[in-house]
């Protein structure tokens, strides 16, 4: 078991587990699942890290001790972690919700989504899948308390990194059942595909979003969503009762996908409607026809790229705000959602505040989401902590 030792002065801990790239030799690094003794650049014990490497850095610490292999933690890990969700499995109206959050839960580089029954593991180095037997095997474990049956009862797995002939989606266990399935979020029915693709129909971090806006901002509000991805918030928005609900993405299966959320929920497609379409182009199609929201849900991806231009959210995303201003109804809401790891809480609050102010807008702070409790972070890890979601009302 090879020892290493930080090039720098590095705060590494697991309430900061992450091993940058500028922390260690980049020869040092590996991605083969190997266990190190990290080192502070003293020679003092930090503990036991697993070395791969991701978009984040080179690995992650998972101990404070020297441990000698991962599959002996597993077990542990995986049994606080369901612990910390036995509220989630008592409720009658939500059925899906994270399991395993990576670094949150203790291990760096996986996440486990539970979606009423099946699970999805989402693997995100070459280091951490060598260890996917493992991971699959201790899950399969576990039962519930109180039917005795197994606790998941097949399970998808997800490579989130570069692949050579592995495949991107599959089946790891467990019959494979016909898709979609329905869930339960908040009393919702969410249509979910398991086994197409990195995404599955919907973003579980955003739960606690979706129930605001359908039991406090949705009512008798006219609702755009743009980025609207399968359309949960705005499914979520006629649930409240909003008056209409426009989507818009550019995705070709947008609409289709859409209209199915709104059928699960026997909600009439009539007031509801769906544009497979730029959205910037559709803030200019909106003006054009004198079109106005009370309630406006932005929700970009961090990166986005199509024939006319290429979307990033530092660089972009006033120019969404000041777009959506214009289509704003007065004292309308506006809310604003951010995944960006790299874009920090105080500076998406700043770049707010101040595309406003040069608008000429007043405003008002109306609340501000994070994570979820399912979506644990170690406290001093900044990228650990994405979710950045503000909802402010606004005045011209």
């Amino acid at each position: 078991m090879r020892t290493i030792q930080l090039t720098k002065r590095h705060q590494i801990s697991l309430d900061n587990p992450l091993i940058t790239e500028n922390s260690l030799k980049k020869e040092e690094a590996s991605d083969n699942g190997e266990l190190v003794l990290l080192k502070d650049n003293r020679g003092k014990l930090i503990g036991t890290a697993l070395l791969g490497q991701q978009q984040k850095g080179f690995g992650w610490l998972i101990s404070d001790e020297a441990i000698s292999d991962l599959q002996s933690l597993l077990p542990n890990l995986f049994a606080r972690a369901l612990k910390r969700r036995k509220d989630l499995f008592n409720q009658k109206d939500t059925t899906a919700f994270r399991l395993f959050n990576g670094e949150g839960d203790g291990l760096g580089g996986v996440t486990l989504d539970y979606y009423d029954g099946y699970g999805v593991i989402s693997l995100y180095s070459k280091s951490i899948a060598t260890y996917l037997n493992d991971i699959v095997h201790t899950l399969k474990e576990f039962t519930d308390v109180e039917t005795g049956h197994p606790l998941i009862k097949g399970m998808v797995v997800k490579r989130r990194y570069q692949r050579e002939k592995e495949a991107e989606s599959e089946w790891v266990f467990g019959t494979p059942t016909s898709e979609p399935i329905i869930i339960l979020e908040n009393g919702v029915n969410y249509a979910v595909y398991l086994d197409d693709g990195w995404m599955t129909g919907i973003f579980l971090d955003q739960r606690e979003v979706r129930k605001a806006l359908k039991e406090q901002y949705s009512t008798k509000k006219d609702v755009l969503n743009v980025f609207s991805y399968t359309g949960a918030f705005s499914v979520a928005a006629a649930v409240g009762g909003a008056n209409s609900t426009t989507s818009v993405d550019l995705a070709n299966r947008t609409r289709a996908l859409t209209e199915e959320q709104f059928d699960l929920n026997k909600i009439p497609i009539t007031g509801q409607k769906v544009y497979v379409m730029d959205t910037f182009d559709y803030f200019k199609y909106a003006s054009r026809h004198q079109l106005s929201y009370d309630l406006i849900i932005c929700d970009p991806p961090s990166f986005a790229r199509n024939k006319k231009k290429v979307f990033t959210v530092k660089k972009n995303y006033a120019d969404l705000i000041a777009d959506s201003v214009k289509i704003l109804a007065p004292s309308g809401l506006l809310v604003l959602s951010t995944n960006a790891a790299n874009f920090k809480a105080s500076d998406f609050d700043r770049m707010i505040t101040e595309t406003l102010e040069q608008l000429g807008c007043s405003f008002q702070w109306v609340a501000k989401y994070g994570l979820p409790s399912d979506f644990p972070y170690p406290k001093a890890s900044r990228l650990s902590q994405y979710l950045k979601v503000r909802m402010i009302k606004v005045d011209r």
